[in-house]
């Protein structure tokens, strides 16, 4: 057989699948060690040749789809050898999954809202998460002739990776047939201000987005943006993303209540129990909110003041009333703690927990808290800030082998619920390190440098409880 037809090797019958191969240097593909009859052994031993056996080829394994972050902005799923999720894999010998790294479309080519994108017959608002839901369905039908199990899917991100693993929970109203995964990890999910798609907050990132691309003259604003040039948009994507850095939540792409795949906020779906999938397990790191708060607030001449935070908390949350602004101030004091924040006294450290829970801690919270089996975790380790947790799971580094306690009892963790539904299955830390908690018991699992420990969670609860009271005029 010739070169031509060496790209389609896989030769299929009736008892099994055989892999061919091609030799460039003869321009010839070939096939060895097809077994044309059973084995000669046993009760075959002096018989004729017998009908070769069924070969079913080995047990499907469990499979982990990854969902990249970079704030619905930016990101892709390009990677080279060994992968992002080879951490988990090595982490133990137990470990025997199928990764899958689906791209999706981010910031306006994936994100963009408006009246005008949900008019338009051959338009749809959160492409960049219907991609991820295609990716699901591919992966749902396909993913056996890899070696996957489609009834053992886990879905994991970071940042918007997270916010896209809590955007495929809440799904179709929770109710997405055939289910496309049964268990998350949200890690640090990224979970911005969720408008309606035509809400004065979302229209005016579609209009800015137009004036930018050259756009807002034509009679057919979506028109002209379907027709311009690549580079035009993406310069006008990222001219829209960075124009207001601290402004008013800082509020570019994200996904928006569409009515069809996003059918409601974040917090009714959870008022509602409306979820896909049967374990999630949330994560939030302790001080991830300085990521996103202006600089200035850490400025002891003019920022640390009272007067400072207010005036950030006005820009940041201007849909609450003077009420609920006061109530905020009193769940978030100028001095105070946390689960794992001894005492604070600095208007930076305040702010961020303000941002933290509500658009990180908080959709953890609610995801874990809800589920048929949830988990909730809080990673400390210095300087336990946005993204620092990752490199215990990412790529291969030195962290993972200076400090293998950490290393296999953080990542191994993620690696059990991957492979059987459950952390502490195949645990890989002695007894005196904490399992992870069911979150039904009020608490969390710590992850810090002198090893693994349970908290309770009260306070995070009773926090995420005002969330979720004034989430109308946040909204989310």
């Amino acid at each position: 057989m010739g070169a031509a037809s060496a790209n389609n090797l896989l030769a299929e019958l009736n008892y099994g699948s055989f892999q061919g191969y091609y030799d460039a240097d003869y321009n010839m593909s070939y096939w060895k060690k097809i077994p044309f009859a059973a084995p000669p052994v046993g009760e075959n031993r002096f018989r004729g040749p017998q009908p070769p056996a069924q070969i079913n080829g080995q047990k499907l394994r469990p499979v982990f789809i990854e969902f990249y972050g970079g704030a619905f902005v930016e990101g892709s799923a390009s990677t080279g050898l060994p992968g992002i999720f080879y951490p988990l894999l090595n982490s133990s010998d137990e470990s025997d999954f199928i990764a899958v790294g689906p791209n999706y479309r981010t910031n306006a080519f994936g994100f963009l809202p408006g009246q005008e994108v949900h008019d338009d017959p051959k338009s749809d608002l959160n492409a960049g998460l219907l991609d991820q839901q295609y990716a699901l369905e591919w992966v749902h039908k396909y993913i056996h002739h890899f070696g996957g199990d489609p009834s053992q899917v886990t879905i994991i991100g970071q940042s918007a990776g997270g916010g896209s693993t809590v955007a495929q929970s809440l799904a179709n109203g929770g109710r997405t047939e055939p289910p496309l995964f049964q268990r998350s990890l949200s890690l640090s999910p990224f979970w911005p201000k969720t408008y309606r798609y035509n809400a004065p907050e979302a229209q005016a990132i579609y209009d800015q987005f137009t004036r930018a691309s050259n756009c807002s003259s034509s009679k057919d604003t979506l028109g002209c943006l379907k027709t311009a040039s690549l580079e035009t948009l993406m310069t006008a994507a990222y001219n829209v993303t960075y124009s207001d850095e601290y402004g008013p939540s800082s509020y570019t792409w994200a996904p928006v209540i569409d009515g069809h795949f996003l059918r409601t906020t974040l917090t009714k779906a959870i008022k509602n129990g409306d979820i896909n999938g049967d374990v999630h397990w949330g994560m939030y790191n302790t001080y991830e909110g300085e990521n996103f708060i202006p600089p200035s607030l850490n400025n002891s001449d003019s920022g640390s003041s009272d007067a400072a935070f207010k005036l950030w908390l006005g820009d940041f949350l201007p849909g609450l009333s003077q009420h609920e602004l006061q109530r905020l101030e009193t769940v978030y004091p100028p001095s105070g703690s946390s689960e794992n924040i001894e005492s604070y006294n600095s208007t930076y450290v305040r702010a961020e927990l303000v941002y933290r829970d509500l658009v990180l801690a908080c959709p953890a919270y609610w995801t874990a808290s809800i589920a048929e089996t949830g988990y909730l975790g809080e990673y400390t380790i210095s300087p336990a800030t946005h993204g620092s947790d990752v490199s215990w799971w990412d790529n291969p580094n030195v962290l993972q082998t200076e400090y293998p306690t950490i290393y296999h009892g953080f990542a191994g963790a993620y690696a059990s619920l991957i492979q059987t539904g459950n952390p502490n299955t195949n645990k890989l830390t002695n007894s005196s390190e904490a399992a992870v908690p069911n979150i039904k018991t009020g608490k969390e699992w710590v992850i810090a440098m002198s090893g693994f420990t349970t908290a309770k969670i009260e306070q995070l609860k009773e926090r995420c409880g005002f969330w979720m009271d004034v989430a109308a005029n946040v909204p989310i």
